[in-house]
């Protein structure tokens, strides 16, 4: 039963951690296209790619992690603790640089 279970958040831990790279890979090429005002997308563009891609990481990353505690070590849920982990290391570090520059 706790396989079965820890498959239920694993598999969509996996797929929102995806994502989530998908959004901020998307905000960062968003930022990066070109000067301000040639760009299709701009600052509510950008935010919400950006806070998007951070939800989309931490419902994976706490998905992967209920996941592995239902299933001691489950090969799934180390997956996307190590596709949505990284993420959100990145994600935190951005605001953290964000917020003392």
């Amino acid at each position: 039963m706790n396989t079965v279970m820890s498959k239920i958040a694993a598999i969509p831990a996996i797929l929102l951690a995806l994502a989530g790279w998908a959004l901020i890979a998307s905000s960062a090429v968003a930022m990066l296209s070109g000067p301000y005002e040639g760009r299709t997308c701009q600052t509510e563009c950008v935010q919400w790619l950006f806070f998007s891609g951070t939800g989309s990481a931490v419902l994976g990353l706490i998905l992967g992690i209920i996941g592995l505690r239902l299933a001691q070590g489950y090969r799934l849920s180390q997956v996307a603790l190590w596709i949505a982990g990284p993420l959100c290391a990145i994600v935190l570090t951005i605001v953290l640089i964000g917020n003392l520059a």
